[in-house]
């Protein structure tokens, strides 16, 4: 019975202290100027040209071509 409360105690605790946590450590960084800095989204893009598997580069975040067509590298 003491095993039971002292590990369900234990548990309550490390809940509280997770919950407690402040919202500004799981927040990402600022600079100076208060703007918060984010990472561009991109996304690879595959087709198959003349038989030939070529690859592009799209940024989903500025919704344009990073990158012209080019050849996929072979796999081993």
């Amino acid at each position: 019975m003491k095993k039971r409360i002292l590990a369900t105690s234990l548990a309550l605790m490390c809940a509280f202290t997770l919950l407690a946590a402040p919202a500004r450590a799981f927040a990402p960084p600022e600079n100076d100027s208060g703007i918060s800095v984010q990472s561009e989204t991109v996304r690879w893009y595959y087709r198959m040209n003349n038989g030939v598997l070529e690859m592009r580069l799209w940024s989903i975040t500025y919704q344009k071509w990073l990158t012209e067509w080019v050849v996929c590298p072979e796999q081993p």
